[in-house]
């Protein structure tokens, strides 16, 4: 890797840092990077300079450059999404969220969290997992028409049969202990799949599936639906 590939690399990395890691003082998060501190210190004031980082007292932590970019991140389907959100947050007062396909990987595009309740779930958007993993990861493989897993396990394979069967998926401990998820496939026109919307909440605390089942599934179908008709006009 050549000298400038490499410090772009430690750069993202030191962004990626600051994203799942949070905020620190140029000491930390030199050591959280496996970076010295001189060339975090760099990094930072280079990152900070172009709004990627801002500082606060000793501490950087990401700047307003980042959300710019988020922004960008696949509008159509965050927006046709967004009031879907605010209407299963506001009829099952939990959270829920919007999720996009990046090639084998689920990535959070957007959530909603209620202000009703004082524990509740985030997912982050940016939070990225495999689409074997998850409620939203698995929907999104099971509505794909051209799926292909030869080196899925049988169980997988059957699991995915039955969410196709019944349009939706649901996920128990698996990306956060005590946390259950239910999401369905938001697809194209050709039925391979964009993206997917779902509610997550504390597992004691999940809506009944046959109330919010039927709710996500119509929230997916109705988005699905919208961005047919942009891609029609």
């Amino acid at each position: 890797m050549s000298e400038g590939s490499r410090t772009v690399d430690q750069a993202l990395n030191l962004l990626v840092e600051l994203r799942d890691g949070g905020p620190g003082t140029v000491t930390q998060l030199a050591r959280r990077s496996n970076l010295s501190r001189s060339a975090t210190g760099r990094l930072l004031t280079t990152l900070t300079h172009h709004g990627f980082a801002h500082k606060i007292d000793h501490r950087y932590d990401l700047g307003f450059a980042y959300l710019r970019f988020q922004a960008r991140l696949m509008p159509g389907l965050r927006s046709a999404a967004a009031p879907h959100l605010e209407a299963l947050v506001a009829e099952f007062r939990e959270t829920a969220a919007v999720a996009g396909r990046d090639r084998d990987s689920a990535v959070v595009l957007d959530h909603v969290v209620p202000d009703q309740q004082l524990v509740h779930v985030r997912y982050q958007p940016g939070t990225r997992h495999s689409l074997t993993v998850g409620a939203h990861g698995r929907c999104m493989l099971a509505a794909d028409a051209k799926l292909q897993l030869p080196d899925a396990d049988v169980r997988l394979i059957a699991e995915l049969a039955e969410i196709a069967r019944v349009g939706y998926a649901m996920s128990h401990d698996e990306l956060e202990p005590g946390v259950t998820g239910l999401a369905a496939a938001i697809v194209d026109a050709d039925g391979r799949a964009l993206g997917s919307i779902g509610v997550l909440a504390p597992t004691h605390r999940l809506p009944p599936e046959e109330a919010l089942a039927p709710a996500v599934v119509d929230a997916a179908a109705s988005i699905s639906t919208a961005l047919a008709g942009d891609a029609d006009s």
